[in-house]
């Protein structure tokens, strides 16, 4: 019995824990309505850096039929620039359905990027790093 309480408690430690459970918070919109969110719970600071998740979501679906990816960040704060490290694309609005697993990627030598002025990457960036 305790073997499947401890087998139970772990799965849904899994399952909770999984972006796909996230709480979304809106922090940005852009002109052609696609929403920018953060999982502020996401949020794990290492070595000086943040790590956390964001989704977007589109009114329309892009020409591989996605509605809505989420990508996990780092961010340095102190510089205000990020990495992404991770892509997972969904063709379901906010990160819903099964992942389009042939064009979710991890790219190799992430390079530090700087948001540009009045961008949803700005938007996300100050969202993150007020939350610090």
């Amino acid at each position: 019995m305790k073997i499947l309480i401890t087998i139970c408690s772990l799965l849904l430690a899994l399952i909770l824990s999984s972006p796909s459970f996230s709480e979304w918070t809106k922090v940005a919109k852009i002109d052609d309505g696609t929403v920018y969110y953060v999982d502020f719970e996401s949020i794990k600071k290492q070595g000086g850096h943040s790590y956390f998740w964001a989704l977007s979501d589109s009114p329309e679906a892009c020409m591989h039929g996605h509605l809505s990816g989420k990508t996990h960040k780092k961010v340095d704060c102190m510089l205000m620039r990020y990495q992404d490290l991770s892509f997972k694309n969904y063709k379901q609005s906010m990160g819903l359905g099964s992942e389009d697993r042939q064009n979710n990627y991890s790219p190799k030598n992430q390079e530090w990027e700087y948001p540009q002025p009045n961008s949803s990457s700005e938007a996300i960036l100050k969202a993150v790093c007020s939350e610090m």
